[in-house]
């Protein structure tokens, strides 16, 4: 299986991945047209090939500071329940190479459990729990967060 990741710029790719409906229902309050890699300098869209198929991106953005950066994962969904841990990891291992990030977290709402297992799979460790911290379908829901330093990577 030939996989890798790279940063990419192009926004139609992009906002091609993000318009899938399942995608689509999950980015709240943005539009497609918020996701614009030519213009966003400060976000990092790494982009996740599978045997020469682009499956997805992962989306990279400061968090608290220059050192900590929040990941959020988009694959598509007719690749889900596949192997794409792995080139989450490979996402997070091209930020720790290529970027000033020594932590990246993700906050997971409890209405996704398998995106939990999938970044639990990348190798995120539970460093959290927050309660009544986002709305899912309309109620309240928590989030988990999660994270993984440049040391333990």
């Amino acid at each position: 299986m030939n996989q890798y990741v790279e940063r990419t710029f192009d926004t139609d790719l992009i906002r091609s991945i993000i318009s899938t409906p399942r995608l689509k229902a999950r980015i709240g309050d943005a539009t497609v047209e918020d996701f614009d890699p030519q213009n966003q300098e400060n976000l990092y869209y790494i982009s996740c090939v599978l045997d020469g198929s682009v499956v997805g991106f992962v989306l990279f953005h400061p968090f608290n500071s220059l050192a900590c950066c929040q990941g959020h994962i988009n694959f598509l969904p007719k690749f889900w329940g596949g192997a794409l841990h792995e080139l989450t990891r490979m996402a997070i291992d091209w930020m720790f190479e290529h970027t000033q990030f020594i932590k990246i977290v993700a906050l997971i709402p409890d209405y996704y459990p398998l995106v939990l297992k999938h970044a639990l799979a990348a190798g995120m460790k539970k460093e959290g729990y927050l309660i009544n911290s986002v709305i899912s379908n309309g109620k309240p829901d928590n989030m988990t967060l999660v994270g993984v330093d440049k040391w333990s990577a």
